[in-house]
């Protein structure tokens, strides 16, 4: 697995976790898009899940 790999040009925490949130988030829905998974089946994994 492929590690995301961010500067660290500061300390201050919560610039670094919105820059880490931001950039995964992206990364995620692109890897999404990709394979076709929409925010529909999302939804019925979580109710699936839930019922379970």
């Amino acid at each position: 697995m492929k590690r995301l790999q961010l500067p660290m040009d500061t300390t201050d925490p919560e610039v670094w976790l919105e820059r880490m949130n931001t950039d995964r988030s992206e990364i995620i829905w692109e890897k999404m898009d990709r394979l076709g998974i929409t925010e529909q089946d999302i939804t019925d994994a979580i109710e699936w899940a839930r019922r379970g």
